[in-house]
């Protein structure tokens, strides 16, 4: 208030009273006023700048000073208005101003009830002298300042409490929900009309009574904060919850504030990291497990590709070596899925259509099934660098579960689509391009409790499963530096959704490969800690037409080398075991054997077909590689591309 002055609006239509008023406010000491006086309703809206009908009316001056009020005194019983409704009118029309109500000794009662509706304080007329206005003046004002800055704080407040992410509950002794913010009312679809009032374990929890260990009786039994994560089926989200008694004026509790976090993001970030942990440590056992399987296998098959060599093709015989051939290539499949992930498991990538690769290792596994497929790719999907063998397995991987969820057949949707920058916090994905693949069933869908497990290694729900299938593929993505996630619910169906990163290369035409064996002539060393590797090895290079030496490990081949080349009859060609166990190994060998022999044509063998020597052979010194298990065909035709140069051989 400017100078101290007081602007005070009179509405009266006594005009005795009126100017008791007025002459009552004029001779007060310490304080100056102003006296507005309006004798009706209409006269006192146009005061306070506006008409009956709400809108602006004229001013009486341009200047803004001049129209401020500071209070109004207010005669309820007016010529063209009386009661209640007047006060009501006056008070929606200047709601941020103190009203004293000036009353008659009959209309006490009324004066109350304007007080209750928000007027300041009343005064009987009858008991009017100066110095109780103008303390009831001051004294209502003052008032009026406080409730607005209580309401600007309490408002502030509310913004606060409303602004912040996570969810709130304000509960009492009796479970009662008191007051929730704005997080909570959209988490739970909920109007908070709708929450406040019920009981926290009956909206919550779906309960008829409180838990046997009820968090928020632990809170007020214990006079302390109680912090945990849970996990809320009906919500279907993980929170970090924080429960705190919240005293009372008379020194007890009142009841609790629970302040629930979401996290479920993040605990999924956490279930990726141990996935990826466990798929290590059981990585090493399977690794470890896959390169000796395989030399055993490569011995078989060895064995088998020689006896079929010396057999008719035609004959029973054949026909049976055929099948234990067939039989020794599953082994082969099931100790690749081991390899896949593995240590060293890098994939062989190259540009490839994502949809013809897809199309292809669907149509192939559901050949002969009660299930289809239904296909959606656009026609400018972008390509992906990939190892087309191990995306193509996962493919199959994810089409197999899905027409084994639909006994009765049904279809299988299969897809991708381009995604650019995906939003996807859950999910370990750095910015950029990314091609969508799905693969959706119409089965029975996955209870949430197994969700968490399928991509664990070994964990199946099949009676014949491995349990390797979706862990394969988990580990098969995250080599590609894309993800996996899934989505289901019994009843519903599943959804797989991978995400692979987008190339921009372009796709090259594939190459033509050349199938069968390739006999040749030249000196070949074979270097192997194990003696049917030796062995076989050996059968099936003289039986090509190769003349052939032996080394256990590293330092012997070396050895050999050096009589080779002061001899004049070096080799034409190394086959290097890359593990040896207790010994040199050919990643360690072969650049020691480049410093006898510069022009030393090298071949990278190993059980670990994924190791990173046999995916980079030439970076660290080999002109090609072969994966254990080999046989005659695949054999030679490394021999031959190394020898003699045949670009056009692959294995």
């Amino acid at each position: 208030m400017k100078d101290d002055l007081i602007k005070v609006l009179v509405i009266e239509d006594n005009p005795g009273d009126s100017r008791l008023i007025r002459e009552s406010l004029i001779h007060a000491r310490e304080t100056s006023f102003k006296i507005i006086s309006a004798a009706t309703l209409w006269a006192a809206l146009q005061a306070l700048g506006r008409n009956a009908g709400g809108e602006l009316a004229e001013p009486a001056s341009s200047s803004a000073e001049n129209n401020r009020i500071d209070l109004i005194l207010l005669d309820l019983n007016l010529p063209d208005s009386t009661g209640l409704e007047t006060f009501l009118k006056i008070n929606f029309r200047a709601p941020g101003l103190p009203i004293i109500i000036l009353t008659g000794m009959d209309d006490e009662e009324l004066a109350l009830k304007a007080m209750q509706k928000g007027a300041q304080d009343y005064i009987i007329k009858d008991k009017l002298d100066s110095g109780l206005l103008v303390r009831a003046i001051r004294y209502a004002i003052e008032r009026k300042r406080a409730e607005g800055k209580l309401k600007k704080a309490a408002d502030e407040w509310a913004k606060t409490f409303d602004s912040i992410p996570d969810l709130i509950f304000l509960i009492d002794r009796q479970f009662k929900i008191l007051r929730v913010n704005q997080a909570t009312t959209k988490i739970l679809g909920l109007s908070s009309q709708e929450i406040l009032g019920q009981q926290c374990f009956r909206l919550i929890h779906g309960n008829d009574r409180p838990p046997l260990y009820c968090r928020h009786l632990q809170a007020l039994e214990q006079s302390r904060e109680n912090t945990f994560e849970i996990y809320e089926p009906k919500l279907v989200r993980h929170f970090l919850v924080s429960i705190n008694p919240v005293s009372a004026d008379s020194g007890g509790l009142n009841g609790t504030v629970h302040i629930m976090r979401d996290i479920t993001d993040r605990k999924k970030m956490e279930e990726e990291i141990l996935k990826r942990e466990k798929l290590e440590s059981v990585g090493v056992l399977a690794g470890g497990i896959a390169h000796d399987f395989n030399n055993i296998l490569t011995a078989i098959l060895g064995h088998i590709s020689l006896a079929k060599n010396a057999l008719d093709p035609e004959g029973e015989i054949a026909g049976d070596l055929t099948d234990a051939e067939k039989a020794c290539r599953r082994a082969t499949d099931l100790t690749r899925q081991l390899l896949t992930f593995s240590r060293g498991g890098a994939p062989i990538k190259k540009i490839t259509s994502i949809a013809d690769l897809i199309k292809d290792s669907a149509t192939f596994v559901l050949a002969g099934t009660n299930s289809g497929v239904e296909f959606s790719f656009p026609k400018d999907l972008w390509p992906a660098e990939v190892d087309e063998g191990q995306i193509s397995q996962v493919i199959q991987n994810l089409v197999i579960n899905a027409y084994q969820a639909m006994p009765q057949g049904g279809i299988i949707k299969v897809g991708a689509e381009n995604l650019e920058a995906p939003d996807l916090l859950h999910l370990p994905l750095m910015p950029g391009k990314y091609v969508k693949i799905f693969v959706k069933d119409q089965g029975v869908g996955i209870s949430a409790s197994l969700l968490k497990k399928i991509f664990d290694p070994f964990f199946t729900t099949k009676e014949k499963g491995n349990g390797l299938g979706l862990a394969v593929c988990y580990s098969i993505i995250q080599k590609h530096n894309g993800s996996i996630d899934v989505k289901s619910e019994p009843g519903t169906g599943t959804a797989f959704y991978i995400y692979l990163p987008a190339s921009e290369k372009k796709i090259s035409a594939q190459e033509e490969i050349e199938l069968k064996p390739v006999k040749g002539t030249g000196k070949v060393l074979v270097m192997d800690d194990d003696e049917n590797i030796r062995e076989i090895a050996g059968r099936i290079l003289k039986m090509l037409g190769y003349e052939v030496t032996f080394a256990r490990e590293g330092n012997e081949a070396l050895e050999l080398c050096r009589q080779a080349r002061k001899s004049e009859k070096p080799f034409d060609a190394v086959i290097m075991d890359l593990t040896v166990p207790g010994g040199m190994g050919g990643q360690e060998a072969i650049q020691k054997l480049r410093e006898i022999d510069p022009e030393i044509r090298a071949v990278a063998s190993s059980g670990y077909s994924d190791h990173p020597v046999m995916t980079e052979y030439k970076n660290y010194g080999f002109c090609d590689a072969i994966g254990k298990p080999y046989e005659i065909k695949g054999l030679s035709r490394t021999l031959a591309r190394v020898i003699k140069g045949k670009e056009g051989i692959r294995n």
